[in-house]
């Protein structure tokens, strides 16, 4: 584990993931993961996010409800590119298309433009806004 400033401190795993020195601190979007999700896995999410969020230049990690660290798009595009060719992944034996492990869900405030991606839909457990008086935040479909 490593300290990340004002962040909890980060599981190893998770390290690979965080940018050692953001530019700015990406408050406003967040990826928050479940505190059982393979690091594996979390490549994956973070690819699709990446992939399919191209106004995404960064985010705050959060697993299992904890804040690990801020990331950008560049760093992360140079680390995965690196984990990519020292893993097998790399060997493009993956299918194309949508993930049948999950679904990455976005969720968005209706008062300003803080946003939260995670891969799984509680409606008991619905995300929200960290500006005071926002509330619940809406999925967007």
């Amino acid at each position: 584990m490593r300290s990340t400033g004002p962040f909890k401190r980060v599981p190893q795993e998770y390290a690979l993931f965080l940018d050692p020195a953001p530019r700015t601190q990406h408050q406003r979007t967040v990826l928050d993961l479940p505190d059982d999700t393979p690091v594996l896995l979390a490549g994956r999410v973070v690819e699709e996010l990446l992939h399919h969020e191209p106004s995404v230049n960064g985010f705050v990690l959060k697993v299992a409800g904890e804040r690990l660290g801020v990331t950008s798009r560049d760093f992360l595009r140079l680390a995965l590119q690196s984990a990519g060719q020292r893993s097998s992944d790399a060997d493009r034996a993956t299918q194309p298309g949508e993930s049948t492990w999950y679904k990455l869900i976005r969720f968005e405030c209706t008062g300003c433009d803080h946003r939260i991606f995670r891969v799984s839909y509680d409606p008991r457990d619905v995300p929200e806004c960290d500006e005071p008086g926002h509330g619940a935040m809406r999925p967007r479909t």
